[in-house]
């Protein structure tokens, strides 16, 4: 990638991940259920400032359809891809990109009561997934690649997103 170019690696990452989270959560079935938010979260983080949460296009990716609503009302989703995230650094000394966008996604999360999930992808190397410890990832039967203690989450291969899946909402039924 030419010097400079960062931004457009990111906003390329973006458009990637929502095409094949479209693809995951629909089965195989269509790749348009979610897009990039606008300002990659920006509008949602300008208007909290104000005081106005606008949650729905919090986090990299929004949804554009109802049958993916479920996924950004429950996570707050950062994507980043870069050179060099400083894996190591961060799972050894809390500190470097890594850790920093993990603290960040933790925080923005907070403030929109959403679940956080970082998709991380540094140059050759997989897409790593991070989540807090013991958040459950619709029927994802994978393990966590990595425990981290430190920050209290787990990390996934991308893949192990194959089986994202809503969590069965309960259904009152009137008498």
């Amino acid at each position: 990638m030419r010097v400079g170019g960062g931004k457009l690696k990111g906003s390329r990452n973006e458009r990637r991940l929502c095409r094949q989270l479209s693809l995951i959560v629909s089965n195989g079935e269509r790749d348009d259920l979610l897009w990039r938010s606008a300002m990659s979260g920006g509008t949602a983080t300008t208007a909290r400032k104000r005081g106005n949460l606008k949650g729905n296009q919090a986090g990299d990716l929004s949804s554009i359809d109802p049958d993916s609503h479920w996924l950004v009302r429950e996570w707050y989703i950062e994507a980043k891809h870069y050179g060099d995230l400083q894996i190591l650094r961060g799972f050894t000394h809390n500190g470097g990109k890594l850790a920093k966008f993990w603290f960040k996604t933790v925080e923005e999360a907070r403030y929109y009561h959403k679940k956080p999930m970082l998709l991380a992808k540094q140059d050759r190397l997989p897409e790593l997934v991070i989540v807090k410890m013991g958040t459950r990832i619709g029927d994802m039967l994978a393990n966590p690649i990595l425990l981290v203690p430190a920050w209290n989450a787990e990390v996934y291969l991308f893949p192990a997103l194959a089986n994202l899946t809503p969590r069965p909402r309960r259904v009152l039924i009137e008498e």
